[in-house]
């Protein structure tokens, strides 16, 4: 199938302007055949109008369900949001969202860039980037349980750092505390011998001679 794509300095008159090929492949007996779908709507279409969207009959008939007149381009920008009101969806849809969910659906299977570009009409990568939604949840929840394992390591790596310091510090107290030992150990001794203490009548106190009061004991 080969069609004009229209923009807002090209209006899709000329064939050789921006003409373009795509493909739809069939996929026998899937009720959701693409190429089955297309083929009942184009049989209900009227011959006598080229557009590929018409105005729906309001009273269809068993082979043409449509009129020979083309939906105006205001009804066509508002088609998705019609349709996402009177079926009651939770998401008002638009028809931005049919190229957003292309683009999103192929990047998400791996497909590449190039290839998508092809199909949704992006002329570079940067506007195709615009269009694909973030994460899905199952990504998101991927992404959560990674950092969790990252924070659980840190945590238990700072844990066991910690309790590592925590000994060291010990140690080296330990040890002072040996050194310090040690070292009064190895201190001379005074051998002070006890001392009499007498007061006398008027309540000052004096101190009786001492005997050998600083020998040192090696």
């Amino acid at each position: 199938m080969t069609y004009n794509e229209c923009d807002k300095t090209h209006h899709g008159v000329d064939s050789k302007e921006n003409s373009r090929d795509v493909r739809m492949y069939a996929k026998p007996g899937d009720i959701h055949c693409p190429v089955f779908s297309l083929d009942f709507y184009l049989g209900k279409l009227s011959p006598r109008c080229t557009a590929f969207f018409q105005q729906a009959l309001q009273y269809p008939k068993p082979t043409v369900w449509y009129a020979a007149q083309p939906i105006g381009k205001n009804k066509l920008a508002s088609m998705m949001s019609r349709i996402s009101d009177e079926a009651g969806l939770s998401i008002r849809y638009t028809n931005h969202c049919l190229r957003a969910t292309v683009a999103t659906g192929l990047k998400r299977a791996g497909v590449d860039d190039r290839a998508i570009m092809s199909v949704t009409g992006h002329r570079n990568v940067k506007s195709l980037d615009s269009y694909i939604e973030g994460p899905t949840d199952k990504q998101r929840r991927e992404l959560s349980n990674t950092l969790q394992g990252v924070a659980t390591a840190n945590s238990d790596l700072a844990l066991i750092e910690n309790k590592t310091e925590s000994n060291a510090l010990a140690t080296s107290a330990q040890n002072n505390s040996c050194q310090l030992a040690e070292c009064f150990e190895s201190q001379p001794k005074i051998n002070t011998h006890k001392r009499k203490l007498l007061y006398d009548q008027k309540g000052l106190k004096s101190y009786s001679k001492m005997v050998n009061f600083s020998e040192v004991v090696v």
